[in-house]
């Protein structure tokens, strides 16, 4: 009898210590939960968003990689990024689809954790140098509305989260969603104070528009147009709030400067980000770099001041023509002539922030 009670006690005992290490695990969980939603919503921008999600993810279920889907149907996401200057091209992590349509319904709807088949799966995951094994898949929503999906994998079998932190997967997406929706709500109304604030300037519309018209106008002769894009950089503030304060006071200051410099025909704009465009016709290539050297020169000598600092600018610029009546084989429509004659400006202004050479000299405001 007694060597009974002995043996239940143990067992007891043995089932207690249990008990008591899986409501000590459960409360190191819910910590680090804690600090995850934490870390997330102390950020300031966007591209910090990401960055931190998906390396607080990627460690909170210790797992081996991470993804970002973003539904970019409008291309507002891409636009805020760069409006924030963030490269996100170059985030093999971070995928932005054009279409929901690209999406299997059923992973859109609700959580998925299993196997990776690349064919319903592979979307989520295009870094292409390693291949899943085992994938959670969190899709992101607020008020019915899919936003994209926060995507982990294991290399190998075996390897998924306990079932602690499993039970957390739908809180980390909800927190997830949450955040990504204030970042969004943040840049749409950012963007549109920035535009009210830059209204002198036009916008990015009014220039693909007006392009549009002058190629119908001047289908039949030969005049030349051509297309300058100017970028503008400065350091940024630590404090975020500060930091757009400073955008705006930088690219209104910029914006006078730049129209002083051309002519009352030339069409000039805000465009996105910290760049503007303008278009011009009739100017030869050597009055047009000219005119880039003049841009340059005068955006150097402003003196911006902010929070009692002088800011220093940094501009490059970026320019392309076309020549209107040479292209009489010319099968594009005028609406792709302008979209491409945009692209193309813009491209040299990416090659320009690249270059060293003497032609393409940032000048930086002392």
């Amino acid at each position: 009898m007694e060597e009974d009670i002995i043996t239940d006690l143990t067992v007891l005992e043995d089932r207690l210590d249990k008990m008591i290490n899986r409501v000590e695990q459960r409360g190191l969980v819910l910590q680090r939960f804690q600090a995850l939603q934490t870390t997330l919503f102390t950020l300031n921008s966007l591209p910090e968003m990401i960055d931190a999600v998906l390396e607080e993810a990627k460690l909170f279920f210790s797992l081996d990689a991470a993804s970002l889907v973003l539904l970019n149907e409008d291309g507002k996401v891409a636009g805020y990024l760069n409006d924030s200057g963030c490269d996100y091209q170059k985030n093999q992590s971070l995928i932005l689809l054009k279409s929901r349509a690209a999406l299997n319904s059923e992973l859109t709807r609700g959580i998925f954790i299993g196997g990776y088949d690349a064919a319903k799966h592979g979307v989520f995951f295009q870094d292409g140098k390693q291949k899943p094994h085992d994938v959670i898949i969190i899709p992101l929503t607020r008020h019915s509305e899919y936003l994209g999906s926060l995507n982990l994998f294991s290399l190998k079998t075996g390897n998924m989260p306990d079932k602690m932190k499993l039970e957390l997967v739908a809180q980390v997406g909800f927190s997830v969603s949450i955040c990504l929706e204030n970042h969004l709500n943040f840049a749409v109304a950012q963007q549109a104070y920035r535009n009210e604030m830059l209204a002198s300037a036009n916008n990015r519309r009014f220039l693909e528009q007006r392009l549009v018209e002058e190629l119908d106008r001047g289908q039949r002769s030969t005049c030349s147009l051509s297309c300058l894009m100017l970028d503008v950089a400065f350091p940024a503030m630590k404090d975020h709030q500060q930091n757009a304060q400073l955008e705006i006071q930088v690219l209104q200051g910029v914006a006078e400067t730049v129209k002083r410099q051309l002519r009352v025909t030339d069409v000039f704009s805000y465009y996105e980000g910290k760049k503007f465009a303008a278009f011009l016709t009739n100017v030869p290539e050597a009055i047009l770099i000219a005119l880039s050297e003049r841009l340059k020169t005068a955006i150097a000598e402003q003196v911006i001041k902010f929070a009692n600092q002088i800011i220093p600018l940094t501009i490059s610029l970026g320019t392309a023509s076309y020549q209107l009546g040479k292209n009489t084989a010319e099968t594009k429509s005028h609406q792709e002539i302008a979209a491409g004659l945009i692209s193309a400006a813009d491209a040299n202004l990416h090659k320009a922030k690249q270059s060293q050479s003497p032609t393409n000299k940032k000048i930086t405001a002392a």
